[in-house]
């Protein structure tokens, strides 16, 4: 028995050892899985994201991501929490330690999983489970290939294989099929009323949007860049649609609860694997121009090229990081193999401003262009701000043969690299250093980057709006050549719309003009370009998480229905009489109903608030929108404001024109002119002063319309404050000199250097020049005679043409708002044959 025993005793102590362990290690998954570490994760990816918000007042978007969401450990500096655009300069030191984004988000996905591995057990098995994994990983195959495909096409990004009529023939049959198939579902089976109703809601937005893109015809129909999105969608609801099937099938209701996650880890995973090789670049050309230069804009480079001597085709270029520069300030010389010199880096200034040296400025450059030029550290541009870092750095440069110091040479990028910063073509300016090696460039800029491609500008072209210099529509027109096989791939990119080649994707960024080495003006291209290998993992995720909340809250919300309407039943039946039969029930309800029961007491104070809420909104709007008929004599200023004005490139009624303009000089709608014995009184409707300023009426002038606050403004131009701020053209034309003189001064600052009595300045100008745009493009001046017997008068002849051309210059400009002529002339008789004192339509 003892020999018998011992076995038995060790095989049950394993198996209480093997427990003891599952045990442990579930629940360790269990705890994982736990909603508190969500929360906790969540708020602090919340702290993480305004830091970095904070952090971009002075750092680039690219450096915000590298030091926070990026990294494992972000140092936050407690200077953060004062932006220097607040606060100004601050002396803060310090900095303490918070999880980085990949910290959080690695956290976050470990806790998704678990959560799902611990709670969300498989609903069916046998052939339904093998089944429903079968159709699982074909639509997770499906994804993974819209991914794939997305990426690895070239050409215009997105262009579907079909032809875009086919895809908009699709979206047709599409909905006219949903419309049907919601319709039949509302109609046909025992559904509870509240999800009849939805689905009649969904049928008929449905029916809608298929009849408007069935008979509709062109002004429904999809332009191209929305049917590429639309085929996006088609393809990735396609994969949402099979996967979703397949995870019903393993785990019932839960499935779309499953198919919302596996999106938020698609999305996660995404950033993970493609969030630090997002990298964009930018392409300058000019017509006729190929390159493989692009340049990187978030980061420097000291490039020192070895110029190339008579019969060399090519230059050596060596360059230096700026990160490097920065971190070897006032430290160790450089030593670079490649270059006969080192370089001891003095100051870098990662933004900075170039101006001239003066009599008594401190100057430590020797050689070069800093001795005429001196650079003044600024605060860096963060990612808040559109302008980009101009550096500058004062270097040292020493021979490494002989030791002798070659000289302190100041390297301001705003001057290197013009090229970039301006689009201008030669326009570096750069020193050049003589060495026993021959003659080296030093160049502080860009860093810049070689493809193995080339890009051609063939064209460019820029479509303004209409009366407007806002661009609607750049265009380039690009041939792509690869380097090794010399194929050719042609491509037009254009805003909204960007060709992907080889993996990168351009985009239109700008358009200039500029003026070549000879003399002629040509076009420049900026194009931007990005290498995002992962790019169309948020919309397939998107698009997961759509129909994943679609499937669970739907579910959700029948379930509510049908609780709902049993809780109803049920008290129905709870309030009538056990042994009443059938028809003697039915008698009771309409009894019940006439008689008014708690039921329908409820229903009817449910409806009492919307009725209540309507009837009050009605009695104030429909007063408010019904047409004042018009006297004998009045004139119809709301007629008058329906005349179409084109303005700022769109097509506007006149009054909203007006009332626009009216808004940006005096902060009102409409223009309260004081009590006058002659002219106007009262409200002045915002259309009827337009026309009178067009008209150059005599009453505008004494129209308070231009709001002034500062005190210092109203002392320029030697108002007193009055009530309402508001003052005429007349009072203002007197200090109108005087504020000239300002404005001169002003320009003379920088924009963020400026006072507040400068930028008041500033303001009140900007206002005065709206105002004279419209007054003068309604005013034919009379051409002056410069034949004058004497000089006084020859003089004041020339002045008067000076100004009318200074007036025509701002004019073209401006683009004052332009009155749309009518599409033909009428005839005059049956014009003056319309009733008198109303506006005519003279527009089909």
């Amino acid at each position: 028995m003892a020999t018998g025993s011992v076995p038995f005793q060790h095989g049950a102590s394993r198996q209480v050892t093997d427990f003891s362990a599952q045990k442990t290690a579930w629940q360790g998954l269990r705890a994982l899985g736990s909603l508190k570490i969500t929360v906790v994760m969540f708020l602090a990816a919340t702290f993480l994201l305004f830091v970095g918000t904070l952090a971009q007042d002075e750092k680039s978007l690219p450096e915000v991501k590298a030091e926070y969401f990026n990294c494992w450990v972000a140092q936050v500096p407690f200077s953060d929490f004062f932006p220097v655009t607040v606060f100004g300069e601050s002396s803060l030191v310090g900095w303490f330690p918070f999880p980085g984004g990949a910290t959080i988000g690695f956290i976050l996905l470990v806790n998704l999983i678990a959560a799902k591995a611990t709670r969300f057990h498989i609903a069916s098995k046998g052939s339904r489970l093998l089944w429903g994994t079968v159709v699982s990983i074909v639509g997770g195959m499906l994804a993974l290939l819209v991914i794939f495909t997305g990426h690895q096409a070239d050409g215009l990004q997105g262009k579907p294989p079909l032809s875009y009529a086919t895809v908009w023939q699709l979206m047709q049959v599409g909905s006219a099929v949903a419309a049907v198939g919601l319709a039949a579902v509302a109609l046909t089976g025992n559904r509870r009323r509240l999800v009849r109703i939805s689905l009649a809601i969904a049928a008929i937005s449905a029916g809608g949007a298929a009849v408007g893109m069935l008979f509709g015809g062109e002004s429904w129909r999809m332009n191209e860049p929305g049917l590429r999105i639309m085929w996006q969608l088609m393809q990735s609801s396609v994969a949402s649609l099979v996967l979703l099937a397949g995870l019903i099938m393993v785990f019932g209701a839960r499935g779309g609860n499953v198919l919302i996650h596996i999106a938020v880890g698609m999305l996660m995973f995404g950033q993970f694997a493609f969030g630090d090789r997002q990298i964009e670049e930018r392409l300058n050309l000019v017509e006729g121009q190929s390159s493989n230069m692009v340049c990187r804009t978030d980061e420097m480079e000291l490039a020192c090229v070895q110029i190339a001597q008579a019969g060399e085709k090519s230059e050596s270029v060596t360059a230096v990081s700026g990160r490097l520069l920065k971190a070897r300030v006032g430290d160790e010389p450089l030593v670079l193999d490649d270059l006969p010199f080192d370089i001891k880096v003095l100051e870098y200034f990662p933004n900075a401003s170039v101006t001239r040296v003066g009599p008594f400025a401190e100057n430590i450059a020797t050689s070069g262009l800093g001795e005429d030029w001196l650079a003044m550290q600024r605060p860096p541009e963060g990612g808040a701000s559109s302008k980009s870092n101009v550096a500058a750095a004062y270097v040292q440069l020493v021979d490494r043969k002989s030791g002798n110091n070659l000289g302190i040479f100041l390297v301001p990028q705003f001057m290197n690299d013009r090229s970039q910063l301006f689009m201008e073509v030669d326009g570096d300016v750069c020193d050049t250093i003589d060495t026993d090696f021959g003659q080296w460039r030093l160049q502080l800029r860009f860093r810049r980057q070689y493809k193995p491609y080339k890009v051609k500008l063939n064209d460019v072209r820029r479509i303004n709006y209409s009366a407007s210099e806002t661009p609607r529509d750049y265009s380039s027109f690009v041939t792509f050549t690869d380097d090794s096989t010399g194929a050719e791939q042609p491509g037009r990119i254009w805003m909204n719309n960007p060709v992907r080649y080889r993996g990168e994707t351009f985009f239109q960024s700008n358009y200039s003009k500029v003026q070549l080495a000879d003399g002629s003006i040509s076009e420049m291209t900026g194009l931007q370009v990005v290498e995002n290998a992962g790019w169309l993992i948020p919309y397939v995720a998107c698009v997961l998480a759509f129909w994943g909340m679609l499937a669970h809250f739907g579910g959700t919300f029948v379930r509510f229905a049908d609780r709902h309407e049993r809780e109803v039943v049920n008290a129905e039946q709870d309030s009538e009489p056990a042994e009443l039969t059938n028809t003697e029930k039915k008698a009771n309800k309409k009894q019940m109903r006439r008689a008014g029961d708690g039921t329908s007491s409820s229903r009817k104070r449910y409806w009492l608030a919307p009725v209540i809420a309507l009837s009050l909104v009605g009695m104030i709007a429909i007063p408010a929108a019904r047409v004042k008929k018009l006297s004998s004599g009045e004139s119809n200023w709301i007629g008058a404001g329906e005349i179409p004005v084109m303005h700022e490139g769109r097509v506007k009624p006149l009054d909203t024109v007006a009332r626009n303009t009216l808004q940006l000089l005096s902060n009102r709608t409409s223009v309260k002119m004081p009590a006058a014995e002659k002219g106007l009184s009262g409200t002045v409707s915002a259309t009827q002063w337009l026309l009178a300023v067009m008209a150059d009426a005599d009453w505008v002038g004494d129209a308070p319309v231009f709001r002034i606050d500062a005190r210092e403004v109203l002392d320029l131009f030697d108002l007193t404050r009055r009530s309402g701020h508001r003052y005429t053209l007349n009072e203002l034309l007197g200090g109108r000199e005087s504020l000239q003189k300002q404005i001169a001064k002003a320009r003379e600052v920088m924009p963020e250097k400026r006072t507040f009595f400068q930028k008041k300045c500033a303001e009140i100008n900007r206002k005065m020049m709206v105002y004279d745009v419209i007054r003068f493009a309604y005013d034919t001046p009379a051409p002056p005679r410069i034949d004058a017997t004497d000089e006084e008068s020859r003089q004041a002849a020339i002045e008067q043409l000076r100004l009318t051309i200074q007036r025509s210059r701002l004019l073209d400009e401006e683009h004052p708002p332009a009155a749309i002529p009518p599409d033909g002339v009428q005839d005059q008789e049956q014009v003056a044959a319309g009733p008198a004192g109303e506006w005519q339509s003279l527009y089909s």
